[in-house]
């Protein structure tokens, strides 16, 4: 593992040889998220697998606002979305929408195993 990983509020950021998974529950807020970023900065630069909780309870413009904030720190990763309900997954394409300068460094799933999937193959 590279990092032993740590919680941040209402999410948790595991570290794995070859990517960093990153699981959010439905109270996460804007706040924690912006955080969670911050602190990834100076972690590996491996692919990460946010997994989205399937009642995430953010509005469409501050996922919009996370997308922006993490579009500023320019990092160059590869990073797949997880989310299972219509909830989650309409609310990530909103943040996607601020990653699209580059749309083959982010992805969203309706599965774990398809975003894990994609995320090996694009690092190897």
């Amino acid at each position: 593992m590279t990092e032993p990983g740590f919680v941040q509020g209402s999410i948790s950021v595991i570290g794995f040889d070859d990517h960093i998974e990153i699981h959010t529950r439905s109270d996460t807020t804007v706040a924690e998220t912006c955080q969670v970023l911050d602190r990834l900065v100076d972690w590996p630069l491996l692919p990460r697998l946010w997994v989205l909780d399937d009642h995430l309870k953010l509005s469409g413009d501050e996922m919009a606002s996370v997308g922006k904030y993490a579009r500023q720190q320019n990092l160059p990763i590869r990073a797949a979305l997880v989310a299972r309900s219509d909830l989650a997954y309409g609310l990530a394409r909103l943040h996607l929408v601020y990653r699209a300068d580059d749309e083959e460094r982010f992805s969203l799933h309706r599965s774990y195993d398809d975003a894990l999937e994609w995320i090996k193959r694009v690092a190897a």
